[in-house]
Parts: C-alpha cells; structure tokens; sequence
C-alpha cells in the first residue's frame, strides 16, 4: 500500500541522513529524528504484538468461558449448594462474553493485517478477568455445616426402691492386723 511505500522512503532517507548530515549533528537532533520514526513505526509494532498475542487472549477467554459455564451448570455436588440464581449470574455473563468474543473474532479476521485490530488483547484480558471476578467468588463458597445432630436426651433413670436394693459392700475393718514376733 501507498503508507507502506511512504513509510519505507521515510526510513531511507533517515538512514542516508544518519550516514552523511547525522554525522555531525547534535543529540538533540537525533532525539527528533528517532521521535520522528517511531511515531510511524509505532503503529506497526503495535499491530504486530497484538496478532502475535491475541490467539493466546482468545484461548483464554474461550477456555475461561467453557470452564465456568460447565462449573455453573454442573449438577456436581461439588456445586450443590450455591443457589441457581448465583449460577445464573455466571451462565448470563459468560454467554455474553462468547456472543462479543465471536464477533470481535468474525471482524478481525475480515480486516487486513495492516489495518488497526478490531479488538485488543487487553480488552480481551479485560473479559477474562471480570468472568472470573464475578464466578470466583460464587463459585468457591463453601458449603455449609451439616446441622449438627442434636444429643440424645438422657432418659431418667428410675430411683432404686426399698425392693431393689444395690449391692452392699461387706463392711471393712479398720483393725490392723497384728504380727506375730517369735521370742
């Protein structure tokens, strides 16, 4: 394309300035003339980093989706005890972030590499991380105590009566007894 001509003619004609005029110039100078390339080569990086990283982004995201879709919609009983309202909230969110992702990935792959990304691997990042805001906390509550089972009431023993009288124990002799001594 035509920015892409024009972006190179740039960058030759700084490098024949650099190897004759920019020889003998200031600091200062050559500060502006870097500045000058990278506000056009900034872009280009840019764009570069983002199709290098979002595949992994968008992995992510889909695999963050299908983990905390399958953990709400589990009939686990690992899950058993949150209520279905909180699973909702997680089924609603990460349906709606499959819907945007899919169409932010239709789009991009439409666009040519040189144009600006449709979405960013830090909005994707973004999704990501608000999912697991949301389903974290839900997700790991714990379960609750099982009720503790009460403790079984001691039933009243009868009293002995005159008929049933315990045992009684051979009363015990307080003499000691006496030793012999041989003589």
């Amino acid at each position: 394309s035509s920015r892409v001509l024009w972006t190179l003619a740039v960058t030759q004609l700084t490098e024949d300035w650099l190897y004759g005029d920019g020889e003998d110039t200031t600091k200062s100078v050559y500060a502006e003339r870097l500045k000058q390339l990278t506000t056009l080569t900034d872009p280009i990086t840019v764009r570069q980093r983002e199709a290098e990283e979002r595949p992994a982004a968008v992995k992510a995201l889909n695999d963050a989706i299908a983990n905390y879709t399958a953990a709400a919609t589990s009939t686990d009983d690992t899950y058993s005890h949150i209520e279905q309202s909180e699973k909702d909230k997680i089924t609603a969110a990460t349906s709606e972030a499959q819907k945007w992702l899919s169409g932010l990935v239709e789009k991009q792959a439409l666009l040519p590499k040189t144009a600006q990304p449709a979405v960013l691997v830090a909005e994707i990042n973004k999704k990501r991380e608000a999912i697991e805001k949301l389903s974290n906390p839900i997700l790991s509550k714990p379960k609750p105590a099982p009720p503790k089972p009460e403790p079984p009431k001691a039933e009243e023993k009868p009293q002995p009566s005159q008929e049933q009288t315990p045992m009684q124990e051979e009363p015990k002799t307080t003499e000691e007894p006496q030793m012999e001594t041989c003589e």
